[in-house]
């Protein structure tokens, strides 16, 4: 288990965060704490390790100084979150080490329907992962803003019917 994820969600609770950032706390598929879908009033869940700020045009690193997150499934409990309205769960592309080495922060997520129940949803990023289906989206009219690039998606019909996205990344996919 994660120590650091586990302080920080059980701070939460205590405090009642509405937003928390997990990013950079060695979570994997086997560690994620189950405390953290009692945080039902939750509005922003922060999984990636860094995201893309599309204003600022630049990354925004975690301020958790712990391994990096690596998820290759979307936990099912997270649908006990309904107030979500900012999910971030993906990889975030080429990361740089010592200003020389780089990885691919790719996660392996390829099942995400379970996110269909999570109705409040404005903001999704999951980037750089191992989705194809995206089909149950249109169960998601409250989306605003959908980072699904990196992906291996073809078919972006599921997305017509999305009236109030206003930004929307499906770069480097099977798109024809």
């Amino acid at each position: 288990m994660s120590q650091l994820a586990l302080d920080l969600i059980r701070q939460a609770k205590r405090e009642g965060w509405k937003s928390l950032d997990l990013g950079c706390t060695g979570l994997t598929d086997d560690n994620i704490p189950d405390e953290l879908f009692e945080l039902t009033e939750l509005e922003e869940l922060r999984l990636s390790n860094r995201v893309w700020d599309n204003k600022k045009r630049e990354w925004i690193e975690s301020k958790n100084t712990g391994r990096y997150n690596l998820l290759h499934n979307i936990p099912h409990n997270i649908i006990r979150l309904q107030n979500l309205q900012k999910l971030y769960i993906g990889g975030s592309g080429y990361i740089h080490i010592f200003g020389y080495l780089r990885f691919r922060d790719n996660w392996g997520i390829s099942g995400i329907s379970t996110l269909k129940n999570l109705k409040n949803l404005r903001l999704l990023d999951i980037r750089n992962n191992n989705i194809s289906d995206i089909s149950f989206f249109r169960y998601l009219r409250n989306l605003q803003s959908l980072d699904i690039n990196y992906n291996n998606i073809s078919n972006v019909s599921a997305l017509k019917n999305l009236k109030n996205l206003k930004s929307l990344n499906v770069s480097d996919n099977n798109i024809s």
